[in-house]
């Protein structure tokens, strides 16, 4: 981090307002939890943390927490795991405590993601890497037009 607001440093006319740390999908999450909460101790830039948690009504949150993600284009999550019922309440408990959802899905399951989201209108829904494009064809296009009308 020191390092990143060093580099913006350097550019003529730009200040360097902050970042947002996003879950790295460690092996443990407890464990990241603690290097996070290190790390926004030492760094004040640090405006936000998205961090990893199973969407459901009973999910763990740590506290240095400003939103949830729940990695589901990772091998260990199972297939169509965003219409889940516990999933989808589990965004619903994310809308009533303020909390966004940082998504990274699989490309094939962007459908079900955008079925998910639907179902609450009430939570914000940050789309991680436009939903892991793998080509701008008219399948993904057409998906994102979907997201796009959504109003989370």
């Amino acid at each position: 981090f020191d390092d990143l607001e060093a580099l913006y440093g350097e550019l003529p006319g730009v200040e360097f307002a902050g970042g947002v740390y996003v879950e790295v999908d460690c092996a443990d999450p407890v464990a990241e939890d603690r290097i996070v909460y290190d790390l926004m101790a030492r760094h004040e830039k640090i405006r936000a943390a998205m961090l990893r948690s199973t969407v459901s009504p009973s999910m763990r949150v740590p506290l240095q927490a400003t939103g949830i993600r729940e990695p589901l284009h990772i091998d260990s999550e199972p297939r169509g795991r965003c219409l889940e019922q516990s999933f989808v309440d589990g965004l619903r408990a994310l809308a009533a405590a303020g909390m966004p959802f940082e998504s990274c899905n699989r490309v094939s399951e962007l459908e079900d993601a955008y079925e998910a989201f639907a179902q609450v209108p009430e939570e914000t829904v940050i789309l991680n890497h436009l939903g892991n494009v793998e080509a701008l064809d008219e399948p993904w296009c057409a998906v994102m037009r979907k997201f796009a009308d959504l109003p989370n």
